[in-house]
């Protein structure tokens, strides 16, 4: 693989990890575009790393408080002192990106049942015009007023459920995650800051599991350029998809996502049917 088209693949996966148009289907189409269909798991688990270093960036203050709330929180468990009436915003924030994660965490170990449908460009194109749907529903909700101190459980386990349907190609798992958060009365910026800090474990777990397997099958040296030039762009194209992505839901702006999802959806599909 030529190092532009490496480039050209991070930019991509960083570009449409966070704007909701799917970054599993974009990958999909451009590799069979660029004739790269073999599956490189180490590639996929750079580029993936690109796209978290994107979302620390970017919400570094957070990540340090929650961080560090790991440890407080662990600290009361152990001396007893935990009191969920007077938790503070960072660990109930903590408790609720746990709670959304559930979900995943029973679905994964049959994400193998679904492998045949995440290599298929027809599926891809037919789950894009669903999430054309789906952004389009985040456009017609009522803004909510739901943070941190005033969002429940069943709020933080309804996204995780919505999480886990972004498995398959074309389905934008930001878009999803933030339409769910947004129907569950969420503040539009909350929403959108809990999804992407929902993306950190979920893209680091998944991180993991792949590189586990790339190990496995052998680690070729020489193409280790090739992968971190594709995480540079990864971080780089997500961290400018974040700030774009933030402004954008101050206006409801994705009903122009959908259009694009819809275009798109219905090009794959006509072409791979006929």
């Amino acid at each position: 693989m030529p190092f532009f088209i490496a480039l050209l693949l991070g930019l991509l996966q960083g570009l449409t990890e966070f704007l909701p148009i799917s970054s599993s289907a974009h990958l999909l189409l451009a590799q069979k575009f660029f004739g790269y269909e073999e599956g490189d798991l180490l590639f996929s688990v750079t580029v993936h790393l690109g796209t978290l270093i994107a979302v620390c960036i970017a919400f570094r203050k957070t990540v340090k408080e929650l961080f560090f709330e790991v440890f407080r929180t662990g600290k009361d468990l152990i001396t007893l002192r935990i009191s969920p009436a007077k938790a503070s915003s960072s660990r109930r924030l903590l408790g609720l990106l746990i709670l959304s994660l559930i979900p995943l965490f029973i679905v994964y170990p049959f994400k193998g049942y679904l492998d045949p449908l995440l290599v298929s460009p027809l599926i891809g194109g037919i789950c894009l015009i669903f999430n054309g749907l789906i952004l389009l529903l985040c456009d017609m909700v009522p803004a909510g007023s739901k943070t941190a101190k005033t969002a429940k459980v069943t709020d933080a386990l309804f996204v995780g459920v919505v999480q886990c349907v972004a498995l398959l190609p074309g389905i934008s798992r930001s878009g999803s995650t933030i339409t769910a958060g947004v129907c569950q009365g969420m503040k539009r910026s909350f929403a959108a800051k809990y999804s992407f800090l929902l993306s950190i474990p979920t893209i680091l777990g998944g991180a993991i599991l792949e590189f586990a397997e790339a190990w496995g099958e052998g680690i070729d040296p020489s193409k280790i350029p090739l992968y971190l030039t594709a995480m540079v762009g990864a971080a780089l194209a997500g961290l400018g998809a974040i700030l774009l992505l933030k402004k954008i839901l101050k206006s409801k702006g994705f009903h122009y996502f959908a259009i694009y999802s819809f275009i798109l959806g219905m090009v794959t599909v006509l072409t791979e049917a006929f």
